[in-house]
């Protein structure tokens, strides 16, 4: 009977018995074999705890596996096969109870028997055990779940107490504030008349009932459609834009109506986080204050428009020249057409406005006439979308695109007015781009609002240059004429370099200061300057022999490289001292003074960039490379492009004895807040040396006072009766394509009126007095529609009023002269005399050596000695 026996240790293991000495269990007990006693199994989690209280866990010899029972199902340990695992080490001479034991020993090493229990925790570690105790290698920095739920815990409350500070903490500023935003200024150079202005104070405020719905509606369909029922903020759309802004990605907009009226009332447009966060929250207490009337209200009066408006109000007033309440009385499908196209505006004003602002640029304003309409389209479509409009007005507003007010129709600010503004603001630009540690506001900052801007511009002096064009060409034109013709004039302080005064004719394309055309003989000055810093003589000779290159001449053959001749249109001439090149402006003997020089005509064009004549200071999309035909030997032609306003500051530097000052078109800029005054400052460098400034001043007399000069007649006929003034004529050639008589035939324009077919490119005369440097260009454009898309498309400027071939000496001369004429009461009048020259240079190619042609001085050689040019008016393709 086992039933007292004494409970077995279900640990120790039984102690061997010998077979031999083991009596058969039938036979020992008359009833039977005792009961068998099941060894009860431990769980892992039991065998750890009976060792960290020191109970040995198993007898000598024993395995974890060999204390559990085969599995009924294949005979195999059920400790995950720890059986057949130690029968195939078994094989391979691999004792695994030596391993484990070399393993624990090495894990319990200096520990004892207790070694392979838990590490004491020390430190900061009792209170956040990590690196995690007890764990080796990365096992040691995987959190636990514990301390993964607790860390997410501790940020959930932190982010709560950080969201309930920032809603308490931001104010709502005044709901109105906007309303009162400066305005940036533009004055004249006496810095208290001003013309223009600059910013969004352009605004009228209306109640919410005078606003139309199908306004709204647009706003809606276009800039957020859950506005009547959100809460003022995105949930998911802030999430979204936050998390891209977190990765690294572009700041994010998201925005919905409550947000952006609060960005641009209160807030920068500074694409933060920061300012994305004080905005969310500003948006949300809007929201609970105000009742969405409210707040699409003051949305729509202070959201920017375009064209210089903020609000709607002046929005419709600048697109459509329409008051609210006449939009309202509209049919329903006339206001979506409006309402679409004034909400597409409120996404980039900027860009989008110029889809309709010729002065950026036939190509930039396609562009962006383009996008416009593109996102025009796309109102008008979520607007169907909600079921905002019926799908008859749909249907009809998408078929009927927009027709805007042209721009010079929107305010009451002249065009020349504009065209200040405009000409300040580019020039600020360049500025900036040339000076970007200038500390002078930026472009940017000036048209947000608050500065005065001077400008060197004299109401008094751009008064003059309206008078002198009007008198001289436009009460003369016909209706061609006044549809095609671009005149521009510009005049230059020369020892400044402002520009003081300009007349920029009747577009946005400013004719002074933007549009460029074909500088024509006008470039022959940089040719001389060359020549005479290089010490030749104005007695120097040329040979004017027609055509160039002559084919006995090799160099010349070389250096033509296959490119049509160059010819003088009022014959063939042999040698010529420079004096009668230069009345006379004959191009072979300019083309032949470039190849002597020493460095060729990239000598030349050296000079020239010297005066300020740039590619990057003209802006002229590469005008200036070999591709245009521009960089090459007919360089001194004047081929490339300029504009009257570079010219007049080029040709100063003659008067200013050779020194250079940069255009200048600002003077200061003034904070309106603070009282800083911000200075402009230019460098001022030597172009040339004062006996080079000379030299070429005397050739450019002999222009205008000489009877064979090109200017002379014109002069003769301006009872401008003044000494001390020089300059040079410009008459340029342009290349005639199907093009230009496809834009010929659009104007009207007659191509056979000039003894042939007409083909001048632009008409110019510059010149100067010691006291200013004018220019006058006029050249002709029409519009006409090339491959699908507008272009603005250069025809021949001949035949003005019906008088044939033009040149320099006729138009161009006469403004110039009328101009200067009006000039004389103020500052810039006189008769000055120019600086002489204190040396004289080598003479150059003469015919008899040791024949000097009237001495040092540059008078003219004995009329027998050379053809003389004929002063009869003739065609100078090229030249003056």
């Amino acid at each position: 009977n086992h039933v007292g026996a004494p409970h077995l240790n279900p640990i120790a293991a039984p102690s061997p018995i010998p077979a031999a000495a083991n009596p058969d269990p039938a036979a020992a007990h008359p009833f039977g074999p005792p009961p068998v006693i099941q060894t009860p199994q431990r769980s892992r989690v039991e065998e750890r705890r009976a060792a960290r209280n020191g109970a040995a866990g198993r007898g000598a010899g024993q395995t974890r596996s060999d204390r559990y029972p085969e599995s009924a199902l294949n005979g195999r340990s059920t400790r995950n096969g720890a059986a057949a695992l130690r029968a195939r080490l078994d094989g391979r001479g691999i004792n695994l109870d030596r391993v484990r034991s070399r393993t624990r020993s090495g894990a319990g090493a200096g520990g004892g028997a207790g070694a392979s229990g838990p590490v004491a925790k020390t430190g900061y570690r009792r209170y956040f055990d990590y690196p995690r105790t007890g764990m080796r290698g990365w096992r040691q920095f995987l959190p636990s779940l514990m301390q993964v739920c607790g860390g997410a815990l501790a940020c959930f409350f932190l982010l709560l107490a950080f969201v309930a500070y920032e809603y308490e903490s931001v104010q709502i500023p005044d709901p109105h504030s906007a309303t009162l935003a400066q305005q940036s200024s533009f004055m004249y150079d006496d810095g208290t008349t001003t013309f223009a202005s600059e910013g969004t104070s352009n605004r009228s405020i209306v109640d919410y009932s005078a606003i139309p719905m199908s306004v709204q509606n647009a706003v809606v369909a276009q800039e957020d459609k859950t506005f009547w029922t959100n809460p003022g903020v995105s949930y998911t759309g802030t999430a979204r834009a936050l998390i891209t802004d977190l990765l690294g990605g572009s700041t994010q907009g998201g925005s919905t109506i409550t947000q952006q009226y609060v960005k641009q009332a209160f807030l920068t447009e500074a694409q933060t986080t920061s300012r994305k966060i004080d905005e969310i929250f500003i948006a949300l207490k809007l929201a609970k204050r105000y009742d969405k009337q409210t707040i699409m209200a003051d949305y729509l009066n202070t959201s920017p428009f375009g064209r210089d408006t903020s609000g709607i109000a002046a929005g419709a007033k600048a697109w459509f020249g329409i008051t609210l309440a006449q939009m309202n009385a509209e049919p329903k499908a006339q206001q979506a057409d409006q309402a679409a196209f004034l909400a597409a505006m409120v996404n980039s004003p900027t860009t989008y406005s110029s889809g309709w602002d010729p002065s950026v640029g036939a190509a930039t304003e396609n562009a962006d006439r383009a996008l416009a309409l593109t996102r025009w389209k796309d109102t008008l479509t979520n607007m169907r979308l909600y079921n905002y409009i019926s799908a008859t007005d749909y249907t009809w507003a998408v078929a009927h695109v927009p027709q805007p007010l042209a721009l010079n129709q929107v305010s009451g600010q002249s065009m020349t007015d504009v065209q200040m503004k405009q000409a300040a603001l580019s020039w600020l630009s360049s500025y900036e781009s040339a000076n970007p540690g200038s500390g002078l506001p930026t472009v940017a900052q000036i048209q947000q609002g608050g500065y005065t801007v001077v400008t060197t511009f004299n109401k008094t002096y751009m008064q003059y240059a309206n008078q002198a064009m009007t008198t001289e060409l436009l009460s003369k034109e016909n209706s061609v004429d006044k549809a095609t013709l671009q005149a521009g004039l510009a005049a230059v302080d020369p020892s400044t370099g402002d520009l003081v005064a300009f007349y920029g004719g009747s577009t946005y394309e400013n004719n002074a200061t933007v549009r460029t055309e074909q500088a024509g003989s006008t470039f022959k000055a940089f040719t001389l300057a060359t020549a005479f810093s290089q010490n030749w003589s104005t007695d120097s000779y040329i040979s004017g022999s027609s055509p160039w290159p002559d084919t006995t001449n090799p160099t010349e053959v070389a250096e033509d490289q296959g490119s049509p001749k160059i010819t003088n249109d009022d014959g063939n001439h042999g040698m010529l001292t420079l004096q009668q090149a230069t009345d006379a402006s004959v191009n072979t003997a300019f083309i032949r003074i470039e190849e002597q020089v020493q460095g060729g005509y990239q000598a030349v064009r050296a000079t020239a960039e010297k005066f300020g004549l740039t590619d990057a200071d003209m802006n002229t999309n590469d005008q200036w490379d070999s591709a245009s035909g521009c960089d090459n030997v007919r360089f001194t032609l004047g081929i490339c492009f300029t504009d009257p306003a570079r010219m007049a500051d080029a040709y100063s530097v003659f008067a200013a004895d050779g020194t250079y000052h940069p255009l200048t078109e600002v003077l200061k800029v003034v904070d309106n807040t603070s009282g800083q005054i911000y200075q402009v400052h230019q460098a001022s460098t030597t172009a040339i040396d004062a006996n080079t400034a000379a030299d070429v001043t005397q050739m450019f007399q002999g222009v205008i006072h000489n009877s064979d000069g090109t200017a002379h007649t014109g002069y003769e006929a301006s009872g401008l009766n003044l000494s001390n003034i020089a300059g040079k004529t410009g008459t340029g050639t342009m290349d005639l394509t199907p093009t230009t008589a496809q834009a010929e035939k659009a104007a009207g324009y007659s191509a056979d009126a000039c003894n042939g077919a007409c083909g001048t490119g632009g008409v110019w005369f510059d010149g100067y007095s010691s006291k200013i440097a004018i220019s006058v260009g006029i050249s002709r454009w029409q519009d006409i529609t090339v491959n699908g898309k507008p272009e603005a498309v250069q025809i021949p400027v001949d035949n003005i009023d019906g008088s044939g071939a033009a040149y320099g000496a006729q138009f161009p001369f006469s403004i110039w002269a009328s101009f200067l004429k009006q000039m004389q009461g103020t500052p810039f009048g006189g008769d000055s005399a120019f600086g002489t020259a204190s040396s004289v240079g080598s003479i150059m190619n003469s015919p008899t050596p040791g024949v000097t042609p009237g001495g040092a001085g540059g008078k003219q050689a004995s009329p027998g000695a050379f053809r003389q040019p004929s002063t009869a008016p003739t065609r100078r393709r090229h030249g003056g």
